[in-house]
C-alpha cells in the first residue's frame, strides 16, 4: 500500500524529423543519434543470436498507425554473441525497445536515464492470445499491439491470434484498412505474464467509446497511455500532490501547498472478476477550511488548451467504497473564470457492493453556484477539457470520515481514439 500525500507533468508535442543513423523516422527535440551496445539472451541464459531488435516510437506510435506509417525507428541483428548495436534518437521522449526471437521476446519502454545501463536483457518465454470481436458482420482488417509492431489480420470471422509475443501491458486496438484513412479503434487493455496463452478475449466492433484506464497496467500508467503516452494519473490533496512521470516511469513529487493534512492513500486492488482495480482512500482533516483529496488525469501534455469532448455521449465506470466522490471534468474556461467556481460534475454515493454506473453528459452539473451554468454551458465547455478528476470533497463528506473508493473500467462514451486526436490537430500545428 503506497501512502502518498501530485506539479502537473507537461510534455509538449515535438515535430517529425529525420536522423542519419540507419533509414528511419524520429520525433524528437534532436537530429543527432546515440548508439548504445547491449546483449541479449534468451531465456535459458545463452546469447540470443539472430535476435531481431526494434526501436519503436512510443508517443507518436498511434500517429504512424493513421498514417500508414511504419513506427519502427531503428532495426538490428543480435550477433553470434548476442550482441546487440541499438542506435536511439537523441530527445527525451521514451521509445519501446522489441525483441524477437524464436526463444522467446522482450518490449522494454526505454526513458533517456536508462538507455546506458542497457549492459545485459534477458528475454521472456512468449505469450499469447486469440480473440473475436462482437459483431462479426462488419470485423475491421487487423489488430495491433500499441507501442509494438504486433499484429495480427482478421478473419472473416472476426477472429484473431498473436502467436508469439513479449509478455507486458498492451492496449488492443483494431483497424479498418477499408477506408480511405485507417480508421482505429480502441479496444481493450489486457496484461500477458510470461508464458500466458489466453484465448477468446471479446473486442468490440464500435469504436466510439474510449478506455481510459482499466487498471491493468498498474497503478500511475493509464491504459489510454500505452496508446498516447503522454497520460498518467496524480494524487492531490491538502498537504501532497504526487504525479506519474511518464517518461521516467515512476511516481514523482510534485509542488504543493500545505493547507491541512489529509492523507491519500492508493494501491492495485482485485476487482472481484480476476482483474485488477484502482484503490483510493482518504481522511479529510477536521481542522482545514480547504480540505480535499482526489485522483486525476491530465490532458494538458497532449494540449495545453484541453482537449475536445464534445462529442461525448456519457461517461461510465465501474465503482465501490465509502462516502460520495465527484467526478469532475475541468475545463479551460471555468479554470480561468475564478477560483470560486465549480467545474461539471458529478456526485457518486458509493455503496461496498461493486456497481456500474453510466452517466449521461447530461447529468452533469456546475454544483454550486448552479446560476453559472448559463454563463458557461457544457456546449461550449467541452471543447476543453483540461483534467478529470475524482474528489473527496468536505461538501460532500464529513471530515474526520474514512472515506475509500475502488475505481474501474472508466470509459468516456462517444469518444474514439481518432475523434479524440482529431480535436487536437489545430494544438499540433502551433
Amino acid at each position: 500500500m503506497k501512502n502518498i500525500p501530485v506539479t502537473v507533468l507537461s510534455l509538449g508535442i515535438v515535430t517529425i524529423i529525420y536522423f542519419s543513423c540507419g533509414t528511419t523516422v524520429s520525433t524528437g527535440g534532436g537530429t543527432g543519434t546515440e548508439t548504445v551496445n547491449t546483449y541479449a539472451m534468451r531465456p535459458d541464459g545463452m546469447p540470443a543470436a539472430g535476435a531481431e531488435a526494434k526501436i519503436i516510437e512510443a508517443r507518436f506510435w498511434i500517429d504512424s498507425i493513421q498514417n500508414g506509417a511504419s513506427p519502427i525507428l531503428r532495426k538490428a541483428i543480435a550477433d553470434d554473441n548476442g550482441r546487440i548495436e541499438l542506435c536511439f534518437p537523441e530527445h527525451d521522449a521514451t521509445v519501446n525497445l522489441q525483441i524477437d526471437h524464436e526463444d522467446g521476446a522482450l518490449l522494454l519502454p526505454l526513458p533517456v536515464s536508462v538507455r546506458d545501463h542497457l549492459d545485459t536483457v534477458r528475454l521472456q518465454s512468449h505469450a499469447s492470445f486469440s480473440g473475436t470481436f462482437d459483431d462479426s458482420s462488419a470485423p475491421p482488417s487487423r489488430v495491433l499491439l500499441a507501442g509494438t509492431s504486433y499484429q495480427s489480420s482478421v478473419n472473416e470471422s472476426g477472429a484473431f491470434i498473436f502467436k508469439e509475443v513479449a509478455p507486458g501491458s498492451y492496449a488492443v486496438l483494431s483497424v479498418n484498412d477499408a477506408l480511405p484513412a485507417p480508421a482505429v479503434a480502441d479496444g481493450i487493455a489486457l496484461t500477458l505474464k510470461e508464458g500466458a496463452v489466453l484465448q477468446q478475449q471479446m473486442l468490440p466492433v464500435d469504436s466510439s467509446r474510449l478506455l481510459i484506464d482499466n487498471f491493468e497496467s498498474g497503478i500511475g500508467p493509464t491504459s489510454l497511455g500505452r496508446i498516447i503516452p503522454v497520460f498518467g494519473w496524480y494524487v492531490l490533496s491538502d498537504s501532497l500532490y504526487y504525479y506519474w512521470h511518464v517518461e521516467k516511469a515512476e511516481w514523482t513529487k510534485g509542488v504543493s501547498s500545505v493547507i491541512g493534512h489529509s492523507p491519500i492513500c492508493y494501491d492495485s486492488t482485485a476487482d472481484g472478476t480476476g482483474g485488477r482495480a484502482l484503490s483510493f482512500s482518504t481522511v479529510l482533516d477536521p481542522l482545514s477550511s480547504r480540505a480535499n483529496a482526489l485522483i486525476g488525469i491530465t490532458f494538458k501534455p497532449l494540449s495545453n488548451s484541453g482537449i475536445d469532448l464534445s462529442s461525448m455521449s456519457a461517461f461510465s465506470l465501474r465503482a465501490s467504497g465509502k462516502g460520495t466522490i465527484r467526478v469532475r471534468f475541468e475545463s479551460t474556461g471555468l479554470d480561468s473564470a475564478s477560483s470560486l467556481l465549480s467545474h461539471y460534475a458529478y456526485p457518486i454515493r458509493l455503496s461496498n457492493v461493486m456497481q456500474q454506473y453510466t452517466v449521461p453528459v447530461d447529468s452533469l452539473r456546475i454544483l454550486e453556484p448552479v446560476s453559472y451554468a448559463s454563463r458557461y454551458p457544457w456546449k461550449t465547455e467541452s471543447k476543453n477539457i483540461l483534467r478529470i478528476e475524482f474528489e473527496f470533497s468536505p461538501n460532500a463528506n464529513d471530515r474526520g470520515d474514512s472515506l475509500s473508493c475502488t475505481l474501474d473500467d472508466f470509459y468516456l462514451e462517444g469518444i474514439s481514439i481518432t475523434s479524440l486526436l482529431e480535436g487536437t490537430e489545430k494544438y499540433k500545428d502551433d
